[in-house]
This record gives structure tokens, C-alpha cells and sequence, in this order.
């Protein structure tokens, strides 16, 4: 008899682990579609034709402070038909980075000029970002108080420009493209040697 109520204890038991998952599992979803519904509905305004509207919502949307909702902001704003709030995402897509890499497109370089980026920074070069100043839209490549004039990025609209002029020096300038990838050029400044180059956030 004890067994057959503690069998049945056991089976209760399980049943009602399950119940209570059943239930957590149940309330995550609708956390999730309605979350899913919020990111559709900003998506739609961001990409809309309304500028304004588009400004607003990327505004609110980085003011939130929370992480994915930035993310999604960015990574919108970044191939928005407005150019103003691709600026916006451009300068907030930068100044959350600690470092970007420039890949040196080199595939259709002759071999004595891959060999010479190669001597130079590599076909990929990582640069770490310091101090960013807002006001300014630049961010450090080396640690000073202020804009470091001669090592730094600053964005200007969809414009970035990148000077190191420490040897063997980089300087370069890229625009943001309707896909979200700012493509340009960039300089050796020992050898003056330009290369066409592109800088990636996804």
C-alpha cells in the first residue's frame, strides 16, 4: 500500500513539474512574440519614409540603454534610406567599438603590391579606438585627453576619415554605402602607395 501511494506521489509530482514548465514555457513565448512584435514595429519606423519619425525612434530606441534594443538600432539605422539617421548610426556604431578592422582588398592587386601591404600594416589591420569626443565626432588612436590631431577617425555626415601618422603612417577616407559597409581608400604614408580598402560591421 505505501509503495502504491508513494508510486503515485512520484507520478503527481512529475506531473505537476510539468504542468509549471508547461506554464513558464507558455508565458517565455508570449514574452518572445510580443518582444518580436516591438522590434517589427521600430524596424518598420526606422526604414520608413517619415525622416523624422525615423530620427526619433533611433533616439528613443539608443536612450533605452538596453543592449539588444541598441543593437537592433544600429544595425537598422546603419542601411536606413535616411541619410541623417545613417549618420546618427554611423557615428553610435563607432563610438561602442573598442577597435575596427580595414581589409586591404588585395585580389586584384598585382603580387608586388600584396607583397608591399603585407610589409606594411597586413591585409587586415585592426586599429584599437580610444577616447571618443562626441562634440567632435573623433575617437583616438592613440591616448590624449583631446582629439589626437594626426592619430585619429572622425566621422563627418557619412564620411569617415583615419590619419596615423606615425611611421610607417596610415591615412584614408571611406563612405558609408546603402549596405551598411564604408568603402574607400586608404595611403601608406612611407611609400604613398594607395590601396582600395573597406571597413565591415557585420
Amino acid at each position: 500500500m505505501k509503495r502504491i501511494l508513494l508510486t503515485a506521489a512520484l507520478l503527481f509530482g512529475t506531473a505537476g513539474v510539468a504542468a509549471a514548465q508547461s506554464i513558464d514555457i507558455d508565458a517565455l513565448i508570449a514574452g518572445i512574440d510580443k518582444r518580436s512584435t516591438q522590434y517589427e514595429a521600430l524596424i518598420d519606423i526606422l526604414q520608413g519614409t517619415d525622416g523624422n519619425r525615423s530620427l526619433a525612434a533611433f533616439d528613443a530606441m539608443i536612450e533605452t540603454g538596453d543592449a539588444t534594443m541598441i543593437e537592433v538600432a544600429v544595425n537598422t539605422g546603419i542601411s536606413a534610406t535616411d541619410s541623417r539617421l545613417r549618420a546618427r548610426a554611423l557615428w553610435e556604431a563607432l563610438s561602442r567599438r573598442d577597435a575596427l578592422t580595414i581589409e586591404i582588398e588585395v585580389d586584384e592587386l598585382a603580387d608586388d603590391r600584396k607583397a608591399a601591404v603585407k610589409e606594411w600594416y597586413g591585409a587586415f589591420q585592426t586599429w584599437s579606438l580610444q577616447q571618443k569626443f562626441p562634440d567632435s565626432q573623433c575617437i583616438n588612436l592613440s591616448s590624449k585627453s583631446d582629439c589626437y590631431v594626426g592619430r585619429n577617425l572622425t566621422a563627418s555626415g557619412l564620411i569617415v576619415d583615419i590619419v596615423y601618422n606615425a611611421a610607417p603612417g596610415i591615412s584614408g577616407q571611406f563612405e558609408l554605402n546603402g549596405s551598411g559597409e564604408l568603402s574607400g581608400t586608404v595611403m601608406d604614408l612611407s611609400s604613398k602607395s594607395t590601396y582600395p580598402a573597406r571597413i565591415t560591421f557585420r
